[in-house]
């Protein structure tokens, strides 16, 4: 994984979470439902992305797109790494 490739993923990642923190705090119905920002900036950026609207400027990004479809992967390991956090564990 390219170190430019992966800094400019989670640059836009990031954008797109203050695009939905942004659309959370401006429209009122998302707020009624509760949607997290990280969801609405994902679906932000499935739509800006090439499966639906393809805009010109993501579109033309195949090794952003590839590196988040590598992502989960490894950033599911820090949620469970993080669950037992503050707990005892017991004994065998």
């Amino acid at each position: 994984m390219d170190t430019e490739v992966f800094a400019f993923t989670l640059l836009v990642m990031s954008l797109s979470l203050l695009a939905g923190k942004f659309l959370r705090l401006n429209i009122p119905l998302l707020r009624k439902l509760f949607l997290p920002s990280s969801v609405i900036g994902g679906l932000v950026l499935l739509l800006a992305g090439p499966q639906a609207l393809g805009l010109p400027v993501l579109r033309d990004l195949p090794a952003v797109w590839e590196t988040m479809g590598i992502l989960p992967a490894y950033l599911i390991n820090i949620i469970f790494a993080a669950f037992f956090i503050g707990k005892s564990i017991p004994p065998p």
